[in-house]
């Protein structure tokens, strides 16, 4: 099975300017002039997907697209992907290729060529481990999750919550953001993915930066999944939207003079501003002028 996946892989994969050598030798060869940003994530069939019941073409649509994610946080654009490929001892050529499809037409969407990795049967589940090649031109226009000050503003991209439902294997890395906000020339003081859960991924940043934040509960985009899976379980749909996890979207901090910036450069962006940067450690919301938590529950994928 292995030769004839690669030979099918072999006659799939699209020349680009940017890998001057390919799949075939010992290793690939990219061309880059900048500063490498690298992302490796892997996914675990009955941890991040279940093959019995998701399509193969949105598992490895899946396996790309949360590194470009990560990438995405970074400021970042990718430049190329490597992916290992272990099959469970029941997956069938044709799942195996329907998987690369599905990781091949993401890739081809962002510019992100597959230039290698590996493909091996195993007794385990189906895994798929991506490694995600980027590139930026100066170290100080990397996003970090650890920028962030008092004062800043505090957005986040697209809405939030009840991605088991179909999300979490469908969603766009916010790439298209990320370019535009690099082409407008505004200044990002933090930034990270959110994978773990609104109020736990804004707690890691708050930590991170050694500030704290406060959030406005009636502006946190909440998604139609959530509003449903509120219906059928015991927590409210914005209890959803702050806790569940793998939305991939994007928090970002800037400061009062960027954030205006930035709605200014196109007012139909989808982002939404969330709250701010305060002093006091933790991740807060007002009532009647006065500071409480937001209960952050761990979210395990």
């Amino acid at each position: 099975m292995e030769a004839e996946f690669l030979r099918w892989l072999y006659g799939n994969l699209k020349a680009s300017a940017n890998v001057p050598i390919g799949i075939g030798d010992d290793a690939a060869v990219v061309r880059s002039g900048h500063l490498s940003v690298l992302a490796a994530d892997a996914i675990v069939d009955g941890v991040h997907f279940q093959s019995e019941v998701h399509r193969f073409d949105q598992i490895g649509h899946k396996a790309l697209a949360v590194n470009l994610s990560d990438v995405a946080a970074m400021g970042a654009t990718p430049t190329a992907c490597l992916l290992s490929l272990i099959a469970g001892t029941d997956q069938t050529l044709d799942q195996c290729k329907n998987i690369v499809d599905g990781l091949l037409r993401t890739a081809s969407k962002y510019r992100c060529p597959l230039v290698g990795g590996d493909f091996v049967k195993s007794p385990g589940p189906l895994t798929l481990a991506v490694t995600v090649y980027g590139e930026i031109d100066d170290l100080k226009n990397v996003w970090t999750i650890s920028g962030a000050r008092v004062g800043d503003i505090i957005f986040a991209t697209g809405s939030f919550g009840g991605s088991i439902l179909r999300k979490h294997l469908e969603f766009e890395p916010r790439l298209d953001l990320v370019n535009h906000i690099r082409q407008q020339q505004i200044q990002v003081s933090a930034a990270t993915d959110v994978s773990d859960g609104l109020a736990g991924d804004l707690l890691r940043l708050t930590n991170a930066s050694s500030v704290g934040a406060v959030i406005d509960l009636e502006s946190i985009p909440i998604s139609d999944d959530a509003i449903t899976l509120s219906k059928s379980s015991d927590k409210s749909s914005l209890q959803h939207a702050l806790n569940d996890g793998e939305d991939f979207e994007l928090l970002l901090t800037l400061d009062q003079t960027q954030a205006e910036k930035l709605i200014r450069s196109n007012p139909n962006l989808t982002i939404t501003r969330i709250g701010q940067m305060i002093e006091k450690p933790g991740v807060w919301y007002l009532d009647n002028d006065c500071l409480n938590p937001v209960a952050v529950e761990s979210y395990e994928h």
